[in-house]
């Protein structure tokens, strides 16, 4: 990688392949007006012990030199990608720092010198060997945004609510079962990330968070939500995939302004009508669940662009879905359908149509009023022709046909002047047919 330096403000390290030593020894005279320095992925080692050879080369940096005292302008440091598991005292004198990256390091737990930087507003420390959260951080009162995310954190203090001018909080993939009460006093957090740890329940006072707008829940243990999550009022965005929840509160219905919601790989036998109550929401994910049926409620989500239904127990769909309009993706996959909900054939601006696995026996003609399809998957399914109708949806371009009984195709699909591919693996055809159909179709045709 190419040295980088902007001017006398900035000094960059990071896979120099030219003596860094020399670089930085040169530059220690202009450490009064230097404000940034990066050291990420530094094949390079301290020697504290001869400053004069501060660096050699081809191991990563394992001590920081304090000779960094020096830098007593530096706005920004980043030390990304090193094996550095301890910080020299002399961080202190770097009372102008706002932004700090020590991730990808060795860091057990965090020095107390990090306590003297109270001007930091950007702290990340991801993907370090930390097991607690570090309370000393409280005195960074000024912090922003904070990364403590791959971790090997089990429990968080009740200092985090100590960081009133937060607005990112990221603790996601640690080990972490429970949250204090005190991340409700995080008023200005506006992204919160807990995915992947062991949480089973969240502190009613999470709906202190009026500004937050995104909450990512994702892989934890929720087996239901507090009713004080209706009381965020700003969210956009609500991940709770790959939990355990069976009930949805009611209170869902106050998030107003929810564009996406994923609801992935839980335990939900219904939804509740409130959840059409959502007119902002355009992303609803609800594959892996246990849903014997929908509200009709649904059918009032018209802004709703992808709706995912797979890996249930449905039979039918509302007749109200014939109002989201707006539909461009549609998932039905592996689900006991044995016919296509007739309200399908409304959504005029279906681009993706996935019926896989669904013992449909037919698809009938309507299927041409879908005038913006451009993928039908109809996999393991027990259709046993297609109708010449098909030749209408003339956006075509992904015909998928595994695992099917079809053994021949209406000419009229020579008609799909963009269809791309027609997929026949794991199909039963004789190669009598299969030579028929590659004469018919022979740049289309995909076998096994």
């Amino acid at each position: 990688m190419k040295c980088v330096f902007p001017l006398l403000a900035g000094l960059m390290l990071a896979g120099c392949v030219r003596d860094p030593e020399k670089i930085l020894r040169e530059n220690l005279s202009k450490a009064d007006t230097l404000s940034a320095l990066s050291l990420e992925l530094n094949p390079i080692e301290a020697d504290l012990d001869e400053p004069v050879e501060l660096f050699t080369r081809k191991v990563h940096m394992k001590r920081l030199p304090r000779e960094i005292g020096q830098f007593k302008n530096l706005r920004k440091l980043n030390l990304k990608g090193n094996r550095l598991d301890s910080l020299p005292e002399e961080l202190k004198n770097l009372d102008k720092l706002k932004e700090l990256d020590l991730s990808f390091n060795r860091f057990a737990e965090i020095p107390p010198v990090l306590s003297s930087l109270t001007e930091l507003e950007i702290l990340d420390i991801y993907a370090n060997q930390l097991t607690h959260y570090p309370a000393h951080l409280k005195n960074l009162v000024k912090l922003q945004e904070l990364n403590i995310a791959s971790n090997d954190i089990t429990e968080v203090s009740s200092e985090i609510g100590s960081h009133h001018e937060l607005i990112g909080l990221s603790i996601g993939r640690n080990k972490i079962k429970a949250l204090p009460k005190e991340i409700g006093n995080l008023e200005n957090l506006e992204f919160l990330s807990l995915e992947v740890n062991q949480i089973v329940n969240l502190p009613a006072k999470i709906g202190n968070l009026k500004k937050l707008f995104i909450l990512d829940l994702g892989a934890n243990q929720l087996t239901q939500l507090p009713r004080e999550i209706g009381n965020l009022e700003s969210l956009g965005s609500l991940d709770i995939s790959s939990n355990q929840l069976t009930l949805l509160p009611k209170e869902i219905e106050n998030l107003e302004n929810l564009g996406s919601l994923n609801l992935f790989s839980n335990q939900l036998a219904t939804v509740p009508k409130e959840l059409g109550k959502l007119r902002e929401l355009d992303m609803l994910n609800l594959t892996r669940n246990r849903l014997k049926e929908l509200p009709r409620e649904m059918g009032n989500l018209v802004l709703l662009k992808e709706l995912s239904l797979g890996e249930n127990e449905l039979r039918d769909l509302p007749s109200e879905i014939s109002n989201l309009t707006s539909l461009e993706v549609l998932y039905l996959w592996d689900n006991f359908f044995t016919e296509i909900p007739e309200g399908v054939f409304n959504l005029i601006n279906l681009k993706t149509l996935q019926l896989s696995g669904n013992p449909i026996k037919e698809i009938p003609a309507e299927i041409s009023r879908l005038k913006n399809l451009e993928r039908l998957l109809l996999s393991e399914t027990k259709i046993i022709n297609l109708p010449p109708e098909i030749s209408q949806c003339r956006k075509l371009k992904y015909l998928n046909l595994d695992s099917t009984e079809i053994t021949q195709l209406p000419a009229e699909i020579n008609k799909l002047e963009f269809l791309e591919e027609i997929s026949f693996r794991k199909s039963r055809l004789t190669d009598e047919q299969k030579n028929k159909l590659k004469q018919l179709f022979p740049k289309k045709i995909t076998f096994d």
